[in-house]
């Protein structure tokens, strides 16, 4: 079977959703059938480029540039014109559309839907959405968004995803939730967790010397403002003249900038930050660690289930999380001992609960079980592919 798999994000860029798209290629591949994707970079020389990488065709698009833009008003306009060229580039090289029996999308970015609609119209191909954020409530609760008429277009193409997918699966139960506003049918939507490979385990040995007997708090992938909180500098100020902690940050962001800058003023030895790793060292590097960080900022409403959670989990790497209390995540840490959750203002009380948490190598190795169980439970791809083909057979 033909399936369209239709991201801004996937190899060579690193991210989750792009390791993501990558692995649900490669095991629709290796059940029979014929995936493509379909995605944009700015980085190509020419508008198309068609290749072929490890069986899976991959048509990219020469786009404008969206990822690791921090000016959001750019961002949103090159989210907006990525999807209409891509469909005017495939147009002039007259590429087959007919062919696909599948569409399966991945949601932000919201501004697919004309182009899934076109696609869908002349191959009248069955279509599944996979919805992550809450967009553009989300930006418009943490302030990226304050005008109404952007704030209520934007909202006119979410309207229009949901209605042209057949299926649109959300990463948390309580997402659901969120899709009401939008009358959607209740069958049309279900629960897709995120999900991870595990076969990638290079090692991972460029910090060893730095790290070697050390108690590692690690925060991997990217930190932007839905990242962003006031525990990260509490926990830099709390840990600086402890020789034995050492907190990592691995990934890119426009929140990065801020915390180089803190680790400046107030002259912090025990940060470091380093850039993004290919895939294959992430869970070498998480096993080198004592806990993974979480966080998200509380203003926002959905459920999200961070890619960055299920490496962790992956890893047998228990979590520390800051992040609202009413959301799914807070719920699943909690309630199966993945680690510790804060979810109010009062940060020395939880850095007091961090202190006792990593130092009870009993606790720590309890949640480290755990996090491996519920990951082979909840987070493998095979398991992810099975719930999308079933769908939409």
């Amino acid at each position: 079977m033909n399936i369209a798999l239709i991201s801004f994000h996937y190899p060579p860029i690193i991210s989750s959703c792009s390791q993501q798209m990558q692995d649900l290629a490669l095991e629709l591949k290796k059940r029979g059938h014929f995936p493509t994707v379909i995605t944009s970079s700015p980085d190509v020389k020419r508008f198309y480029n068609e290749n072929f990488i490890n069986g899976i065709k991959i048509l990219t698009i020469k786009g404008f540039r969206s990822k690791g833009n921090y000016n959001y008003f750019i961002r949103g306009i090159n989210d907006l014109l990525n999807p209409i060229l891509i469909l005017i580039i495939l147009l002039l090289n007259r590429f087959n559309f007919r062919l696909f029996k599948v569409l399966i999308w991945y949601s932000p970015s919201i501004f697919f839907s004309p182009l899934i609609y076109f696609i869908k119209k002349l191959s009248n191909a069955k279509t599944y959405l996979i919805l992550r954020d809450h967009y553009p409530e989300d930006l418009k609760n943490i302030g990226v968004i304050k005008n109404k008429i952007v704030f209520n277009l934007f909202k006119q193409f979410n309207k229009f995803q949901f209605k042209i997918a057949d299926k649109i699966g959300v990463q948390s139960t309580s997402s659901k939730n969120y899709l009401k506003k939008y009358n959607i049918q209740k069958e049309k939507i279900e629960t897709l967790y995120n999900w991870a490979k595990d076969d990638y385990n290079k090692s991972f040995n460029n910090i060893d010397v730095l790290i070697d007997n050390k108690k590692v708090f690690l925060f991997l992938g990217s930190m932007t403002i839905a990242q962003y909180n006031k525990l990260i500098f509490k926990m830099m100020s709390h840990y600086k003249l402890l020789q034995n902690i050492i907190i990592l940050f691995v990934g890119t962001g426009s929140g990065l900038v801020e915390i180089k800058k803190f680790i400046l003023k107030e002259d912090i030895k025990n940060v470091f930050i380093f850039d993004q790793i290919q895939p294959e060292y992430v869970k070498s590097l998480c096993e080198k660690c004592c806990v993974g960080l979480i966080f998200l900022n509380k203003e926002f409403n959905s459920h999200n289930i961070p890619g960055k959670f299920v490496s962790y989990l992956r890893a047998g790497l228990p979590v520390v999380a800051d992040i609202n209390d009413n959301s799914d995540l807070a719920h699943v840490i909690k309630n199966f001992n993945l680690g510790i959750v804060n979810s109010t203002s009062e940060y020395d009380d939880f850095l007091f609960k961090i202190d006792q948490f990593i130092n009870n190598d009993k606790k720590l190795k309890e949640s480290s079980i755990n996090c491996k169980n519920f990951y082979k439970q909840n987070f493998t791809v095979e398991s992810k592919v099975d719930q999308i083909l079933e769908v939409l057979n």
